[in-house]
This record gives C-alpha cells, structure tokens and sequence, in this order.
C-alpha cells in the first residue's frame, strides 16, 4: 500500500502562456485567464493520462514496509531526487534514516529500490515515509516535445469546444493525443 500527498507543486506550467497563444494564434490578452487555466488543465490530464509528473515538484509517499519487497513501484514517475526520509509506528512516532540505504531505479523511472536490510530490522516501524522531487525537470526544456505538442493539442482543442456543441456530439479528448502519447503510457501486464 502506498499512499501519496503533494507537498510543493509545480511553480510553472510546461506551456507558457505566451507559447500557447502562439500555438491558438491569438494576439489579445482577451482569453488570457481561460487559456492559463487550459494549461493547468491540459498538464494534470496528461499527468493523469501517462502517470508521469511533468514539471518538478516534491511528493510525500507513504509506504507501507513489507520484508520481501526491496523493488516498489511509486504511484508517480520519473524521480528526479530523494529528499527525505523516516520511519514510522502505529502510534505515529517517527525515526528519520539515512537515503544511502535508498537508491532510484534510473533504468524504470518510477522504482524506488531499498538496499540497507536495516530499514526492516527496526522494530515496530512498519510505514517508510519518503519526500521525494518528482518530474522530468525543473523547466519545459527538461519534457520530451511529443508530450509538449500534446499539451498544446489538448489546450487548443478545449479552446475551440467551450460548450458550443451539443452534449455527446464531441470527443472527450483530441485523437491524436493517444498517437503522441502512445510511448509514455505506462504498459500495464
């Protein structure tokens, strides 16, 4: 079981506004207010499409410690660092641990491998709660272009649908988002 908070969110969006009314073709600031909550939108969609955090931001994960496991697969990819790390019991008391013991699976982007046999041997610690900065980076210069372009497809196709159609006469989502973003999904077996 592993459980999950945002601690920092991101500071910037991966599309500046400026990019993205480029990319609408849009001269006035009119849209301004609209097109800036399109891209916050458009990043979480795809964040929640892909499983991948786009731009850096610092996530608690709370993972419940079991023995046999020494490979856990976190709820978000990829890892840019680890910050922080303890343990803790059922009455919540805490004891912080060195990350030496901790290693990113770089190979997979979203494995947190646990090396020190320590970490289980302490007892009644049961929970590892880890800080950790997530994303591809701290700028849009660090995301791969295909999901950039996705983004600005995603922006411009709510932006050209704001309620004019009839109820079900419109796709949910672009098409071509699932050809862009085909490579980033994560496989499920």
């Amino acid at each position: 079981m592993i459980e999950s908070d945002i601690l920092v969110s991101p500071t910037i969006e991966p599309v500046s506004l400026s990019d993205a009314k480029s990319w609408l073709k849009i001269d006035g600031s009119d849209d301004d207010l609209l097109i800036a909550g399109l891209i916050s939108s458009a990043r979480l969609t795809i964040e929640a499409i892909t499983g991948l955090l786009l731009i850096a931001q610092t996530w608690r994960f709370r993972i419940k410690l079991d023995p046999s496991e020494r490979k856990i697969k976190l709820p978000h990819r990829p890892i840019i660092s680890l910050s922080a790390a303890q343990l803790r019991d059922r009455a919540n008391n805490s004891r912080s641990i060195s990350l030496d013991g901790l290693a990113i699976d770089r190979a997979s982007a979203g494995i947190l491998k646990i090396s020190d046999e320590r970490i289980f041997s302490v007892a009644n610690f049961s929970l590892l709660e880890l800080d950790a900065v997530m994303g591809f980076g701290p700028t849009a210069t660090s995301i791969p272009s295909p999901i950039l372009t996705a983004i600005k497809v995603l922006i411009s196709f709510w932006h050209e649908r704001r309620g004019d159609d009839p109820v079900g006469s419109v796709e949910p989502l672009p098409p071509q988002l699932a050809t862009l973003l085909q490579s980033y999904r994560e496989m499920k077996l």
